[in-house]
């Protein structure tokens, strides 16, 4: 396991939620049919009238006095008194007064049309950054949603994001896209959304979270983006007027969305008829019950009818997941349901015409890619924005991030700290955040990256200009394959990053790092020319031993062993960064077997040789020398030993740190579980 240089410069998971579309957040019942579903309170209060990246995040009241011109006297006096009952009901947290009074609201915008009665509750929730119509291809500022013109930066990020999905989704249906909205909900949440604006669907809003879609130096963040715009596009073709009657009609057998029946023979209706009406009633009741288990228990039960976990949300999403998979993906054989789903829309002209487009799209895209400037490093960064910020702050930036260098040098974690703080502080003034610019450039140096999604690898769309051949493509999936077929599947969903890099032959096989900044979820990095040997074949022997004591880190220190943070009174055991709880495998390791020979361990860090002399003195304390290392590679290196070989006797340390495994049920199933899969790969006996 690598260290982390500070638990400020962790990276934030990315995670699958940001394929989640706003259509069918709230379980498909929109705001037409389910008002009071929509308004979010807390966020008003939260964000109302604050200043974030450069944007203004209006507050309604902003919002009805950008509207006075359009909106009648006697609506705009009315509005003005809601909006002060709203406040009112709020600091009382009277939630049924505030659902009552935007009820009211709502009731006078449908008055001025469906995206007017629409876009006010993303007001309402304080969610909108800027807001935009589409003119013959082009975004114009809307300023009756926009508070004040964006920035010139800003404008410039959001017309590359606004070209970014203009050269995605086909030319056939760019046209139906009429308003285009910059939203946020935070990191790391939805990315994108769209939603039909008026009663029949033929025109649709696309709105896209800023922090998650444009990174710190203003270029697009691609992971996901990509991918995300095909599956919000899926949206736009399945459920638009040629495929939606506009209303229920009880007579009809045809799929029901909350809102409209699907026409005969639309997309909707055939893959609903084909994949999903004999599992319907029973994905119905869980999905009903409200019970998160019940509806993991479905995607568990259907595992192979679904091209991701997500897709199992509902038809409307598995349909769009599917697509999305149908485009990026080559043609499968067709032996399991959710490959059959996807060759379902083979079956059809339109979507095999609108697949090649949109990957002749995404191939024009990827060669024009190359043009972004790649930053390497955090002095590369400072050096890009230079014109950006003052004289003085430049000088200073540069004068911090070699102290951090420096400070990374000697392992000084404290002065990296401190130094972190300074440089963050600057980086602010100008909207610019340090986790996020350290996050894209630790992305870029790996030789390749991957997003996992169900247990499934997906390409990082930030890694495309590194132009993956066929053939390292496939020795990748066969190093996954290995990995998740020897990680339990409790445990394998914690990974939700796997990255490929090296640093030469015989050094580093393998580590893990933390992907969020509570240990919950992982990424793991493989060696590539340690991994795979010269004949194409995985190093099997070394390769699974690796895989295992990597699987130990993310057993033993995450988020339901350790505390983020150190703990100052606590007697527990702390690593670098974390304070471990009191039942945690490694705080009980420590105390049994580390407590009384911790002060000469850390006495012998002072050079490679008095470590060498501390090792051979406790040689009888570890399994490997590697494990005298720390505490931490210690437990590592115990549980692979009490994985891989038989139950020892005991007869001195490094064997009974083996059998402090066995006091725990969880561990022996571990073990029992990791040796079924060894066995099956033919690597045990």
């Amino acid at each position: 396991m690598k260290k982390r240089i500070s638990i400020m410069l962790l990276i934030a998971a990315i995670g699958f939620s940001s394929f989640m579309s706003y259509f069918h957040t709230n379980h498909n019942k929109n705001y037409k049919t389910q008002l009071n579903r929509i308004y979010g309170h807390t966020s008003r209060k939260l964000v109302s009238n604050r200043e974030d990246q450069g944007n203004i995040i209006m507050n309604f009241g902003q919002f009805i006095e950008n509207l006075k011109e359009t909106l009648k006297t006697e609506d705009y006096n009315k509005l003005i008194k809601l909006n002060e009952k709203l406040d009112i009901a709020l600091k009382k947290s009277d939630m049924e007064r505030y659902y009552e009074v935007t009820g009211e609201i709502f009731e006078i915008f449908s008055k001025y049309g469906d995206y007017l009665s629409y876009i006010h509750q993303k007001v309402l929730n304080g969610e909108v950054l800027s807001a935009f119509n589409v003119v013959k291809g082009n975004i114009v500022v809307n300023k009756h949603i926009t508070n004040k013109n964006p920035s010139e930066n800003n404008i410039k990020s959001y017309e590359l994001l606004w070209k970014r999905i203009k050269n995605i989704i086909p030319k056939s249906y760019i046209g139906k896209i009429t308003n285009f909205n910059i939203i946020t909900d935070g990191k790391a949440n939805i990315l994108a959304s769209v939603s039909g604006i008026d009663t029949r669907d033929k025109k649709w809003e696309l709105n896209v979270d800023k922090i998650d879609a444009i990174r710190e130096h203003g270029l697009l963040d691609n992971n996901e983006l990509n991918s995300t715009i095909i599956h919000e596009f899926a949206h736009i073709l399945t459920l638009n007027s040629s495929q939606i009657e506009g209303v229920i009609k009880p007579e009809s057998d045809n799929y029901e969305t909350s809102t409209s029946t699907t026409k005969e023979n639309s997309y909707l209706n055939k893959f609903y008829q084909r994949f999903w009406k004999k599992i319907y009633d029973e994905w119905k009741e869980a999905n009903e019950s409200g019970d998160s288990e019940k509806k993991e228990n479905f995607y568990k039960k259907y595992e192979n009818q679904f091209v991701s976990e997500y897709a199992s949300t509902n038809i409307e999403e598995d349909i769009a997941e599917t697509f999305t998979e149908f485009v990026k993906q080559d043609k499968p054989k067709g032996k399991k349901i959710k490959d059959k789903k996807i060759l379902f829309f083979y079956e059809y002209k339109e979507t095999r015409k609108l697949r090649e487009e949109i990957r002749v799209n995404l191939k024009e895209l990827s060669k024009n890619q190359n043009k972004e400037k790649e930053i390497n490093d955090l002095g590369e960064f400072i050096e890009s924005i230079k014109e950006k910020v003052s004289s003085k702050d430049y000088k200073e930036l540069i004068k911090r991030s070699e102290e951090m260098k420096l400070a990374q040098e000697k392992d000084d974690y404290d002065k990296v700290n401190d130094v972190y703080i300074k440089i963050d502080e600057i980086l602010q003034r100008y909207d610019y955040i340090l986790d996020e610019i350290l996050e894209s450039i630790n992305e870029q140096r790996y030789l390749a990256s991957f997003n996992v999604i169900s247990g499934e690898l997906s390409i990082n769309d930030e890694m495309i200009n590194k132009k993956y051949s066929k053939e390292n493509i496939k020795r990748y999936k066969s190093l996954w394959e290995r990995i998740k077929n020897i990680i339990p599947k409790s445990y394998i969903e914690r990974i939700i990053k796997f990255s490929i890099d090296t640093d030469g032959q015989k050094n580093v096989m393998a580590y893990v790092n933390e992907e969020d900044l509570n240990s919950e979820t992982w990424r793991l990095t493989i060696d590539k020319i340690d991994a795979i040997k010269e004949d194409e074949q995985l190093n099997n022997e070394e390769l699974n031993n690796t895989i295992v004591h990597e699987f130990a880190h993310i057993l033993t220190l995450n988020n339901t062993q350790v505390e983020e943070g150190i703990i100052e009174d606590s007697k527990n055991y702390c690593t670098e960064t974390a304070t471990t709880k009191d039942n945690s495998y490694l705080n009980k390791f420590y105390n049994k077997f580390w407590k009384g020979i911790n002060k000469k361990w850390t006495e012998a860090q002072e050079s490679e040789e008095s470590m060498r002399e501390f090792y051979e003195k406790n040689k009888k304390h570890f399994v490997t020398e590697y494990a005298s290392t720390n505490t931490l590679e210690d437990i590592a290196e115990s549980f692979t030993a009490f994985v891989l070989q038989d139950k020892p006797k005991g007869r001195n340390i490094s064997e009974k740190k083996i059998l402090f495994f066995y006091d725990y049920e969880e561990a022996i199933k571990i073990r029992n579980e990791i040796r079924k899969n060894l066995k099956k790969l033919g690597s045990l006996k």
